[in-house]
């Protein structure tokens, strides 16, 4: 029975959309990608209290014109972890 569940988890995963489409499953922008950008100005949010979380970093490459790449960014990840999901029913 248990086989049976893991094996509908990974073929509904694995689906095209699996990932992206659930909000359950879905890789979101990465938090590491604003550690990337907010450590430069990491001092200054100390002085000033500024706190910068990973929407507003991927919100401010929105409105730097950067949508596009942001929502590649996301849809890459969601497609190779649908690609892994394959491999996951073989196991």
């Amino acid at each position: 029975m248990a086989a049976q569940g893991v094996t509908y988890a990974a073929e509904s995963a694995m689906a095209e959309g699996g990932f992206a489409n659930s909000e359950a499953i879905k890789i979101p922008f990465p938090p590491e990608c604003a550690e990337v950008v907010i450590s430069p100005v990491r001092t200054c949010g100390r002085l000033f209290g500024c706190d910068q979380s990973v929407w507003q970093v991927e919100e401010k490459l929105r409105d730097a014109g950067f949508g596009d790449q942001v929502d590649e960014t996301v849809a890459k990840l969601n497609a190779t972890a649908e690609e892994a999901a394959k491999q996951a029913v073989d196991m």
